[in-house]
């Protein structure tokens, strides 16, 4: 009988394995096929094995000319043995002329190579071999400019180039974030510089936040770092030691949750690391003491090739040290405090030198998520075809109604069951406007549904409030006179239907919310309660249903990216109370501001938010599920541009549509059966 393990268990034994033998455990089962595709078990991997040694650590050297290689340490199993060398040829070609190309720098971002050339950039994963070409300005310049990869979310990697007036030649400081998805380069103002670069420069990416060293102008030393989602750069905290420019520094990662930084002193080659914790306020600790007197010097003063080191899996520190000729690259290995190996990496000449650690990874470029499923059929289309001319017909927003779905078209409606497949057929009036106009989906009775029409002259252009209902089953609409607004709706849009009446979210003219209901009986609308916190037009909300009987709202304050979901009984008169809370920095923004793509999320069977998210530049819909306080995982629903886009949730059920009530049974032949 065959053992059936948790499916957090796989996972987490999954997350251990090296990612070579990923290819061939795809080809166990389905389950672990669909698992190694994940992006949350890719974070997993690359967190295990990303800074804890398992013999994939590589350095990215250049060579002379355009070659690029990747340099590594093989163990022996006798550990007195000398370790052998790895090298893997890492040059890019260009596809039209198939000539090498010429690279200036390499930075690194889980594993993920950002490599500068003449007047363009390439972000590559070499482990899946996917590229992406990204064109820069008339501005560029590769030798000026300092780089860095890193993301707001690990669907939205940026590219971080800017310059000091003190590092650059006679250039002005500028700043830049270029969008990988995108393309699209955007510059940042408002950006004093009151320090400057250290020398050699030493950017590293870290849960992807760049990081560097920067000198004051009184030459005190501080760790740097740049934020995506604030567009500034943040002092983090003062080197542990005195700066010296004669003295070889470095900053790296330790254990993929902090900082560290080593020191050489030139006079006696002793060497000092300290860590420290990327989110915790504590100070530097001191990590490792190397004190051997005839240790050579990492590297010579006025050097552009910058130190990398990590610690393999007997915590060893492996260190890259450069010749004072500059003729050549070495790596030390310390085995203890008294004895060191020199592993000759690469004895040419470098002429404009880069080095900078990598660790392969399963991460995706943007762009390169989908897996190629053409011959595996999952995904149910809904798209309406004419009946007469056999054309699909273009929807502009679509409601959901207990299985039910209303779509607006150009000068009709259209209530389906894609379930059942059935679907009835409503024409409107001249007054009909598709954009401007409001609509939801109700019902008195079960059996007696209604369509809700209404629009509010502060949110049409300079067309008059209106509000209609249509039963559905008589496919009569009926106006409803009487109605005088003084509030109009918040934007986007977000009307439901719960137990047949519509819910929305209005505005009053001194900008307070409040939840707003229509009552099919009455004819008229009714404000409910005010929203439990104070609205903000830059602040993504949301109104949804929660366990069938419960009104509830989202909010997602722009700035800290904090999520917080209340819930409300929609038949009980008590106040909202607080159901979730999502403090996340790295959250991304749900949809930009402004934008007509409503956020819709539900609760999965194990209590998890599942939300929705709309790209900034309204190219493409993800869906995040949040899968604890600290982590969550972005799945990639489509990436077509949204033209007129919308958005609702959908449950399928078996509500049959008016007019499809009784069953067609002329067909049918009932079996009589004899009992003995």
């Amino acid at each position: 009988m065959a053992l059936k393990l948790p499916y957090d268990l796989e996972e987490e034994i999954l997350a251990r394995v090296p990612w070579k033998y990923f290819a061939t455990l795809r080809c166990v089962c389905k389950l672990w096929n669909s698992l190694i595709l994940e992006e949350r078990l890719n974070k997993k991997n690359l967190s295990f094995h990303m800074h804890s040694y398992s013999g994939e650590h590589r350095f990215i050297l250049k060579d002379t000319g355009p070659t690029i290689s990747a340099v590594g340490i093989e163990e022996q199993k006798n550990v007195v043995d000398p370790p052998s060398l790895i090298v893997q040829d890492f040059t890019l070609i260009k596809a039209r002329t198939c000539n090498p190309v010429r690279v200036y720098k390499t930075v690194h971002c889980d594993g993920l190579l950002l490599c500068v050339m003449d007047n363009q950039l390439v972000v590559r994963n070499p482990l899946l071999k996917e590229t992406t070409w990204i064109k820069c300005g008339s501005d560029f310049h590769q030798r000026d400019d300092a780089y860095s990869l890193g993301y707001l979310s690990h669907c939205d990697y940026r590219i971080l180039r800017f310059r000091c007036a003190s590092n650059s030649r006679n250039r002005p400081s500028r700043v830049e974030v270029c969008e990988v998805a995108s393309k699209t380069w955007k510059v940042i103002d408002n950006i004093s510089f009151d320090w400057f670069l250290s020398v050699p420069l030493s950017i590293l990416s870290l849960r992807g936040t760049p990081y560097c060293i920067g000198l004051r102008e009184d030459h005190t030393a501080f760790v740097q770092s740049y934020e995506f989602y604030k567009e500034r750069f943040q002092p983090i905290d003062d080197l542990p030691f005195s700066y010296d420019e004669l003295n070889p520094i470095a900053l790296e990662i330790y254990k993929g949750d902090r900082l560290s930084v080593l020191e050489q002193c030139h006079k006696t080659r002793k060497i000092c690391i300290w860590v420290k914790h990327w989110l915790m306020l504590t100070s530097w600790t001191k990590l490792v003491v190397v004190d051997i007197p005839e240790f050579p010097l990492i590297y010579p003063r006025l050097a552009l090739l910058s130190t990398n080191y990590y610690f393999d899996k007997n915590n060893r520190l492996v260190i890259t040290c450069n010749d004072t000729d500059m003729k050549g690259l070495s790596i030390i290995r310390v085995i203890n405090d008294r004895e060191f190996q020199v592993i000759k990496a690469n004895e040419c000449e470098i002429y404009f030198p880069f080095l900078c650690s990598y660790v392969p990874s399963l991460v995706r470029l943007p762009g390169f998520w989908k897996q190629d499923t053409r011959r595996i059929r999952w995904r149910k289309h809904f798209t309406l075809i004419k009946t007469r001319t056999c054309s699909p017909i273009r929807v502009y927003k679509t409601v959901h109604c207990d299985g039910l779905l209303l779509c607006v078209m150009d000068n009709q409606l259209l209530v389906r069951n894609p379930l059942l497949k059935e679907t009835t057929w409503i024409k409107c009036g001249s007054d009909f406007h598709q954009r401007d106009d409001a609509y939801s989906l109700g019902y008195l009775s079960h059996c007696d549904y209604r369509i809700l029409r209404f629009r509010c002259a502060s949110n049409s252009r300079n067309r008059p409030s209106r509000v209609e209902v249509c039963e559905v089953a008589s496919k009569t609409w009926k106006v409803i006179d009487n109605i005088s607004f003084d509030w109009f709706l918040s934007v986007p849009l977000s009307i439901l239907s719960l137990r047949g009446t519509p819910y929305c979210i209005g505005l009053r003219e001194d900008h307070t919310a409040f939840v707003q209901s229509y009552d099919f009986y009455k004819e008229r609308f009714q404000p409910i309660d005010d929203l439990p916190f104070s609205y903000d037009e830059l602040n993504p909300i949301a109104l949804e249903i929660y366990k069938g009987d419960r009104l509830s709202v989202l909010e997602q304050c722009r700035k800290t990216r904090k999520i917080c979901i209340w819930v409300k009984h929609w038949l009980m008169l008590t106040s909202w109370t607080k159901l979730v809370v999502v403090d996340i920095p790295e959250f991304p923004l749900l949809y930009p501001r402004p934008t007509l793509v409503s956020t819709n999320y539900y609760f999965d069977k194990n209590d998890r938010l599942v939300i929705t998210y709309n790209d900034t530049d309204m190219k493409g819909l993800s869906i995040i599920r949040v899968i604890n306080d600290k982590d969550f995982q972005v799945i990639k629903a489509d990436e077509g541009e949204c033209g007129f886009p919308f958005l609702c949730s959908y449950v399928p059920s078996f509500v049959r549509v008016p007019g499809f009530s009784k069953q067609d049974t002329s067909r049918i032949r009932w079996r009589k059966r004899r009992f003995n």
